[in-house]
């Protein structure tokens, strides 16, 4: 599985987001911007 990661990773569609060399996360930018859409604040 390491090894798919590191190449999404190399290609950009994975980013690594713990800095550790074990146990880390990877996250699905693209994914992440649909989840996040409509959550800023409303300005008051």
């Amino acid at each position: 599985m390491n090894g798919a990661l590191q190449r999404l990773a190399g290609m950009g569609i994975v980013r690594e987001t713990t800095g550790r060399r074990r146990g880390r996360m990877y996250a699905y930018g693209a994914y992440l911007d649909i989840l996040n859409e409509g959550t800023q604040p409303i300005p008051g």
